[in-house]
């Protein structure tokens, strides 16, 4: 019996999985549908479907663990990296609309703000479907761009996902969600440096020069990760990713990549499976089960839309051009399945209600369906678009691109400073962590711990006053060029605009250390104290250095 409770969902599911993929639907359909067609049938035969649920939870654990690590390593940094202006340009752009989309439909279906951060969360990411679709395309530039843009994608949906699971939605305001999400990209940057000469000296051992000591390791490594996440408070999932993304970068995963796709997909069945199948059981016990179904029908035609737009009008802006933008849009439309997986984290923790899980799924699920019964067809009609178009929007359309690409670059100088700063900053606090809970353990004299965190203050006040410094002159250099045009002095405007909201974050993000490292009140006061006329300090003289170049 024990053995046929798992057994029974995965035989459906297989079946469903494989007749959804001859039809050019997403696995992920099959899968859950495979889940309410197991609980029906288990209930005729009188299997137990909780047991059944209950057993398959530590190797669909495994699963998504595995899932994790391979999204993070097909990401490739360095492919990033250099198409990062262009990246970055369209998803801020995209971002924008799906904020402002997110908003009215959550306001037009009742929804609360929980919610239109949970319909943000699902739409920013594109679905597994979409990456083979774009495999099938000739165009190798839109293939290039295409898989660019969804490895943004993956990063700000999992750091979104590990902002909600730390922070929750209690204090849930712009300026500490960039500041937790700064924190993320530098926590990233910091186990990159770790793992670059951990990995490079395990690389010389003579167990991992095969493909399967590395397809060992890159077990180990996956779990390990999650680990160390789940120890210092972050979600399991978002170690695992970041394991994926620092051993894709460090050693070849080319020869293991199907021995862990082979263990994932186990784990992803199970999950789906076994998700369809608690699905089945929570709508029958809701009162409200046509609601449920009515707005995730909604939600999921609504953010493929929202998608589409916010893709075509970002990759646009960009310089990819409206035909090209607007194909890739629709080859990148579907929701993601992960989505899925980071509600379902939620609500396990209680963050939000069940139901949301429901409206999500058959959300992602409509999304899903839609991009398999229209979108291929509508590819063929994008290259008709810039003709249909009149050629001043086309003009126009040009030179908004042109400025906007100006003040990204802008944008991206000054976040890398800030981002550098944290990555710093992570580093002391962990150090004034470690040394107070060694001199709590090991009763160190206290004028040794008092020692650390006056040289942790000191380092922070010389890095706080070094990346202030490079702000500066970062906004200066682009303010410095000179200008003819009205568009141009709009542009530099905004990058002073932008440079001010840099320096006012990095202030919050020192003050927000500050309660971290637990300084003993006098040091704690001295150090803003010090912070402040540091501020005025630099920017006077940065200020009287700029304009005695001018003159």
């Amino acid at each position: 019996m024990e053995i046929s409770v798992i057994l029974f969902p995965l035989v459906i599911g297989v079946f469903l999985a494989w007749i959804m993929r001859r039809f050019g639907f997403s696995e992920t359909m099959g899968l859950v549908f495979s889940g309410f067609i197991a609980v029906f049938l288990m209930r005729f035969f009188s299997v137990d479907v909780k047991q059944s649920i209950a057993y398959s939870e530590p190797l669909r654990l495994l699963g998504l663990i595995l899932f994790a690590f391979e999204i993070g390593a097909s990401i490739g940094i360095r492919e990033l990296s250099k198409a990062i202006h262009r990246v970055v340009a369209a998803e801020l752009v995209s971002y924008i609309v799906i904020w402002v989309i997110s908003g009215l439909t959550a306001y037009a279906l009742g929804l609360s703000f929980i919610d239109r951060i949970i319909i943000f969360l699902i739409i920013v990411n594109s679905s597994t479907i979409a990456i083979v679709a774009i495999s099938k395309v000739n165009i190798s530039n839109i293939r290039s761009l295409a898989i660019t843009q969804t490895s943004l994608e993956d990063l700000m949906q999992f750091a979104l996902f590990t902002v909600l699971m730390v922070a929750g939605f209690s204090s849930f305001q712009s300026v500490q969600i960039v500041s937790w999400l700064l924190r993320i990209g530098g926590l990233t940057i910091f186990f990159l440096l770790i793992s670059k000469y951990s990995l490079r000296f395990l690389a010389r051992s003579p167990f991992i020069r095969d493909k399967e000591g590395r397809f060992f390791l890159s077990i180990i490594v996956a779990l390990l990760f999650a680990t160390i996440a789940s120890i210092i408070g972050l979600p399991p999932l978002f170690g695992a990713f970041i394991a994926g993304i620092c051993f894709s970068a460090f050693q070849d995963l080319t020869d293991i990549s199907e021995m862990l796709r082979g263990l994932r997909d186990v784990g992803i069945l199970l999950y789906f499976t076994s998700l369809g199948s608690q699905l089945c059981l929570d709508v029958f016990n809701m009162l409200n089960i046509a609601d449920v179904f009515i707005k995730g029908l909604i939600i999921g035609f609504i953010a493929t839309l929202t998608r589409i737009l916010g893709i075509t009008l970002g990759v646009g802006l960009s310089g990819s051009g409206i035909s090209k933008s607007s194909m890739l849009a629709l080859l990148l439309c579907p929701l993601s399945e992960i989505g899925i997986v980071f509600v379902d984290a939620l609500a396990l923790e209680g963050i939000i209600p069940s139901s949301t899980v429901a409206i999500v799924t058959f959300s992602v699920l409509t999304s899903l369906t839609f991009f398999g019964f229209i979108i291929p067809k509508g590819i063929m009609y994008t290259y008709r678009l810039e003709s249909v178009l009149p050629r001043f929007i086309i003009d126009v359309f040009d030179v908004i691109s042109t400025e906007y690409l100006k003040r990204i670059d802008t944008m991206i100088s000054t976040i890398s400073v800030i981002i550098r700063f944290v990555v710093v900053m992570l580093v002391l606090s962990y150090i004034s962590t470690v040394s107070e809970y060694l001199a709590k353990e090991l009763v160190i004299p206290p004028i040794i711990s008092i020692a650390i965190s006056i040289i942790c203050s000191l380092a922070t006040l010389i890095v706080f006053i070094l990346t202030l410094r490079s702000l500066y002159r970062s906004i200066i250099s682009s303010i410095s060029t000179p200008s003819q045009r009205i568009s141009e002095n709009f542009g530099k405007a905004l990058d002073l605009v932008i440079g001010g909201l840099t320096i006012i974050l990095q202030v919050y993000i020192l003050y927000d250390f500050m309660k971290i490292f637990e300084l003993i009140e006098p040091l704690y006061h001295t150090v803003l104290i010090a912070s402040n006329i540091a501020i005025i300090i630099v920017t006077v003289y940065e200020i009287i250095r700029y304009l005695r170049r001018k003159l």
